[in-house]
């Protein structure tokens, strides 16, 4: 699946960029949060016209795989390959986040190239920000020209309240991991989502994924009273 925007002038042509699942060297339990970074990352780059971004279930299955990155791009018919690392490192009152993230160029018959590299140490309240940056210079290193309005959209945060970012992340989570038809994951991811927006009624994300849960619990379970 690749998901599309139209072409609008950039110059070179459209991009096809596959944001492979981010490799978490963290504690084991915190792979959900190098999930959701490469997820937001990956949910900025397609808002820009000149790009073509390979969809979530089609890079999802490359999480720890040892396939070489001219196998992966020449699988999902991509050029480029965003890939990184995560570390959450907590700590009473100071947690901070590492990412390591590299674009690499798979073009021609040459062996692939790293295109850009650069690690981000920030702490936790500025997560969203090191995710915006991070979309930015992929952007920038692809040679997209971006307007007012593209900065803008790469530099919005889907919610101001931290505890509503960390459920929302559990409920997808929870969501991919399980059977998506089984009431007990169902009613466990619903949770979660309820838990985000009742952190932040305005987290329209969560609400959205909530919405969709419940309908699904709804089809496949069997309704109460």
């Amino acid at each position: 699946f690749i998901l599309r925007r139209p072409h609008e002038g950039q110059g070179g042509g459209v991009k096809r960029v596959a944001v492979l699942p981010f490799e978490n060297v963290g504690a084991p339990e915190d792979d959900y949060f190098a999930d959701g970074i490469a997820d937001e990352i990956r949910s900025k780059l397609t808002a820009l016209p000149g790009v073509e971004v390979i969809a979530r279930a089609s890079s999802t299955p490359y999480k720890k795989t040892t396939k070489t990155p001219r196998q992966i791009a020449d699988e999902l018919g991509a050029s480029y390959l965003l890939t990184a690392t995560v570390r959450w490192q907590k700590a009473a009152g100071a947690s901070r986040v590492h990412v390591i993230p590299e674009l690499v160029e798979v073009a021609g018959s040459g062996a692939p190239r790293s295109k850009w590299q650069q690690s981000f140490d920030a702490a936790l309240t500025d997560v969203f920000q090191v995710q915006s940056d991070i979309a930015t210079r992929v952007a920038q290193s692809l040679g997209l020209a971006l307007g007012a309005g593209q900065e803008r959209r790469l530099s919005e945060k889907p919610t101001q309240n931290l505890a509503a970012y960390d459920a929302f992340l559990r409920g997808q989570a929870a969501q991919s991991q399980g059977n998506t038809t089984d009431p007990a994951v169902l009613r466990k991811t619903l949770e979660s989502f309820e838990q985000a927006v009742a952190l932040d009624p305005g987290f329209a994300d969560a609400w959205a994924e909530l919405s969709h849960t419940a309908a699904s619990l709804y089809a496949n379970g069997t309704p109460t009273p």
